[in-house]
């Protein structure tokens, strides 16, 4: 689209896109009076040839400032995409190491290899020993954690977050106000301009105090005014619906798609489980009691002194492999919003419930019959 014919409009629309100002501002400052700036300034946000213009500008300011701007929730994703990416390659390569397949599940990648003296003077020496790298694990369910609430998939509550609880993330202070706001939705837009304008800085980032401002409002009370503003049906699920456009352009079989990482997930669940068999089926640890559940881990260690030093085999539960399953199915059931949810409570049977009433008219019929004493 070109320039508009009306330099008054080019010049509203210019200020509107940059976002510094609010519609009445940036209507006054295109050289128009300051009387009824309000309700001019509304109307003419809402002309299609100026709303398409303040769209392109929108689109074009945040495509300069998306490339590597930690502000635009894309370069953030493709951040996290890569760190996930960079944290299975170890996983990987340890998987295929010869030097790894001489501890039981070696091959699964989860271990790490850390190479300790023992003992002092003479009878010093060097032992290896395998452990869980609990450290990795807990990065990578960060890292996906990150990810689903940069997409509004994760609520703070553990419960099912399809859709984002918009009054209490919108209105959150610590979210700061994104420039990707050329929302291009199918939705119709709404019948008043500044809540269309509201809704998108929403859908688009901002907390609901910046988009109450940014939508031309006033300061004083922005954040109560936005809170009823949110509130409105009608506005609420336009933010809903922005919100799932932009959800939707983003998924693309990455850490942005919850079915990724929930097969992330499953993969190192299974590479888990594997570890535990393995162990459970190594003769070494067929000495110690319980050594079949694969849930222990074997230590070398050295106790006493001098001549009478000598070197001992300690098997101790796994802590920190158990911890890890349990960080991880916690984290599956949240993807799915199948944690926190309340059991069901028992329903009593009708039958056991006539049986006591029975027995308690019975009783009261005995009583009668026998007449006083």
């Amino acid at each position: 689209m070109s320039v508009l014919d009306n330099p008054r409009h080019e010049e509203f629309a210019q200020r509107v896109a940059a976002g510094d100002v609010s519609a009445s501002a940036a209507y006054v400052g295109s050289g128009y009076g300051k009387r009824g700036a309000s309700q001019s300034a509304s109307r003419l946000l809402n002309t299609p040839k100026v709303r398409a213009r303040i769209d392109e500008l929108r689109a074009a300011v945040s495509a300069r400032l998306k490339k590597n701007n930690i502000r635009d929730i894309n370069t953030r994703l493709d951040a996290l995409q890569w760190g996930c990416e960079q944290m299975r390659a170890p996983m990987n390569a340890r998987a295929a190491d010869p030097a790894m397949q001489v501890a039981p599940g070696g091959d699964t990648g989860l271990l790490i290899r850390r190479v300790k003296r023992i003992g002092r003077g003479g009878g010093a020496r060097l032992i290896e020993e395998f452990r869980v790298d609990t450290g990795l694990l807990g990065m990578m369910l960060a890292n996906e954690r990150q990810a689903a609430r940069e997409l509004g998939q994760w609520d703070s509550k553990h419960v099912d977050s399809g859709e984002p609880t918009m009054l209490n993330a919108a209105l959150q202070n610590s979210t700061p106000v994104s420039p990707s706001l050329d929302v291009v939705s199918p939705s119709p837009w709404l019948p008043n301009p500044r809540h269309e304008q509201f809704a998108r800085l929403v859908a688009a980032g901002a907390t609901g105090k910046a988009a109450y401002i940014g939508a031309g409002y006033r300061q004083r009370g922005a954040k109560q005014s936005a809170y009823r503003l949110l509130a409105i049906p009608a506005v609420q699920a336009h933010v809903g619906k922005l919100r799932s456009e932009i959800r939707e352009r983003l998924k693309d079989n990455t850490i942005r798609d919850p079915n990724y990482r929930i097969n992330a997930l499953q993969d190192r669940w299974m590479r888990m489980r594997r570890l535990i068999d393995a162990r459970a089926a190594d003769a070494e640890m067929q000495k110690a009691p319980g050594g079949s559940t694969g849930l222990l881990v074997r230590k070398l260690q050295q106790i006493g002194r001098g001549d009478e030093a000598r070197i001992i085999e300690d098997f101790s539960v796994d802590t920190g492999l158990i911890r890890a399953m349990l960080a991880l199915g916690k984290q599956a059931a949240q993807e799915v919003g199948e944690w926190g949810a309340k059991p069901a409570k028992p329903v009593r049977s009708a039958n056991k419930t006539l049986t006591l009433v029975e027995r308690l008219n019975a009783g009261r019929q005995r009583a009668h019959d026998a007449g006083p004493q």
